[in-house]
């Protein structure tokens, strides 16, 4: 049984999806090198903080995203943001939901 390259037919089956999920994880990392290219040499140069004490709050920021993303994720689909995963979403994480 041949089932081919999994990214090849994650892209045919499921384009737009593929999409939303490649915009969702470029947006925070086009976040972080806007902080670090623009931001921090700016707030140094201000002298608000130095430039050391500026790169270390990026570093904490991003640490906490790591799980702030996850645990907001949790919440927002404990609220009601989401009752279940959609049935053609490649990445269905619950098979026990009826479909929406």
């Amino acid at each position: 049984m041949h089932t081919g390259v999994p990214i090849v037919r994650v892209l045919k089956k499921y384009p737009i999806s593929a999409l939303y999920g490649t915009l969702a994880v470029a947006g925070p990392l086009f976040m972080q090198a806007l902080l670090a290219i623009w931001a921090v040499p700016y707030v140094a140069a201000q002298g608000v903080v130095s430039r050391q004490d500026a790169l270390m709050m990026l570093t904490v920021s991003s640490v906490l995203h790591i799980f702030a993303i996850p645990f907001f994720a949790w919440l927002s689909d404990k609220a009601g943001g989401r009752s279940c995963s959609s049935p053609r979403s490649p990445w269905s994480l619950s098979s026990r939901c009826s479909p929406c």
